[in-house]
């Protein structure tokens, strides 16, 4: 008599199959108990099946399955207030438009509530047929953390506001930002400003200061050649003359009468109400000229999504370089990643081959299989959990990655005016302009620059 038994590659299935020759006698139930027994099988046995494995010879029966561990819930948290306001001029009645009033701030009141969590559930272990436990995923637990101005309930679930102020999400810590009002310049008589909330400036930033803020920054006067960093948005009523070494980052978004000489960095958009002239400015969102006569004359202006502005370049021809479609350092990080996921799975390979060495010897030598040699295999088949783990989330962040590369070819340039001597750029396709051109829409289709 033969008795075939085999195991499924991920040992959730156990199949049986009873060969005897004429005059044999079948085994009986506690026999097939104890043959898979000695096989390894110990959970999920399914007696009926043995039954009926015994009562037809020949034919396979599958007598044990696993059960595959339960899916956890990820937690969540929702915010009451927006993360992300829409950068809008106010426009009254009669027509007129305050390019500095775009509802920047939130404001909130004490006790009012700003976010609630709902915890992640874990999900329930499982088995294979050999009885080994198999481990749910650990679910998503959201960073919840009550900031500077803020509260903590006692169940750990709510955040609210313990003043008026204005709540942003900082680094992952909920905060309410109170603003810093200085009624001068920044000059000698007050230093470098660094402040953990906004800064509300009624004067200019002189030449050689810096003001540094948590929130925003709001400038009356002037920005000399001087450093304006923000995590929030900056709003610089007049202009900015930046000279060699000036400096204005803002985590959000820059809003600005005009730019000369000056450099801008912004992670959302930037607005400039007439002109940009020899600059670099930087957005992660959109770059728009808002007034009339707008124009960006030399310098380099690069967007995440769009640029539009009256004028680019000038009459005389000079160099100006326009991009949309641009994310800093996107393409070394994607090439990080591959590189990393290609690192991984060699070593997965590796660990494989080791684990295949394992399960050989442990088929052959069974219950004389030594614990030593047990406990290694259940040591490589942990880590290469945990490398294939590695590989699923760098995949999603590379997928995160081409997704976004694919979003930015949408990206456009549009201007009344395009002077020759101007070079524009969608993505990666660039052309230098050698014609003056009206009434432009520049785009992607079909792999090229396209004039509209």
């Amino acid at each position: 008599m033969n008795i075939d038994l085999d195991l499924s590659v991920d040992k959730m299935l156990a199949t049986i199959c009873i060969r005897v020759q004429e005059g044999e006698t079948l085994p009986s139930l506690e026999d097939m108990r104890q043959y898979l027994k000695k096989g390894g099988i110990n959970y999920g046995i399914d007696e009926g099946a043995l039954n009926q494995a015994i009562a037809k010879p020949g034919s396979i029966f599958t007598v044990a399955k696993g059960e595959s561990p339960t899916s956890p819930v990820d937690g969540k948290v929702e915010y009451k207030f927006p993360l992300k306001t829409e950068i809008k001029p106010k426009e009254d009645k009669s027509g007129n438009v305050d390019y500095f009033d775009l509802g920047f701030v939130y404001n909130t009141k004490e006790g009012e509530l700003l976010a609630v969590k709902t915890p992640p559930i874990e999900g329930q272990p499982g088995r294979d047929v050999t009885g080994r436990v198999l481990m749910p995923k650990k679910p998503f637990n959201p960073k919840f953390v009550a900031g500077k101005g803020t509260k903590l309930s006692e169940d750990g679930l709510s955040i609210f506001a313990e003043a008026a102020g204005t709540p942003r999400l900082i680094e992952g810590k909920l905060v309410v930002l109170h603003t810093l009002d200085i009624d001068k310049d920044i000059d000698f008589s007050t230093g470098n400003i660094v402040f953990n909330g906004s800064v509300n400036i009624k004067g200019s930033v002189l030449s050689g200061f810096s003001v540094e803020a948590d929130g925003d920054v709001m400038v009356a006067g002037i920005v000399e050649e001087s450093t304006i960093k923000a995590k929030g948005n900056v709003v610089v009523r007049s202009g900015f003359e930046g000279g060699s070494n000036g400096f204005v980052q803002a985590g959000k978004s820059v809003n600005i009468r005009f730019v000369h000489n000056g450099k801008i960095v912004a992670g959302e958009d930037v607005l400039i109400e007439s002109e940009a002239f020899f600059s670099s400015i930087m957005a992660g969102g959109k770059v728009v000229m808002q007034g009339r006569n707008s124009q960006i004359t030399g310098g380099n202006v690069e967007a995440g999504v769009e640029i539009r502005s009256r004028v680019i370049g000038s009459y005389k021809h000079t160099k100006t370089q326009v991009s949309a479609g641009i994310v800093p350092g996107l393409k070394e990080k994607l090439e990080t990643i591959l590189n990393r996921i290609k690192s991984i799975e060699a070593q997965v390979k590796k660990a494989k081959e080791i684990e295949d060495r394992f399960l050989y010897l442990k088929k052959r030598q069974k219950d004389k299989f030594p614990q030593a040699q047990s406990d290694s295999l259940e040591s490589i088949q942990k880590t290469i959990e945990s490398y294939l783990g590695q590989i699923e989330s760098l995949k999603k962040v590379k997928d995160e990655i081409i997704k976004t590369k694919e979003e930015r070819k949408s990206g456009r340039i549009i201007s009344d005016i395009i002077y020759p001597g101007a070079i524009v750029t969608i993505a990666d396709i660039s052309q230098e302009i050698s014609e003056e051109m009206r009434g432009v829409s520049v785009r992607i289709e079909e792999g090229e620059l396209k004039f509209y």
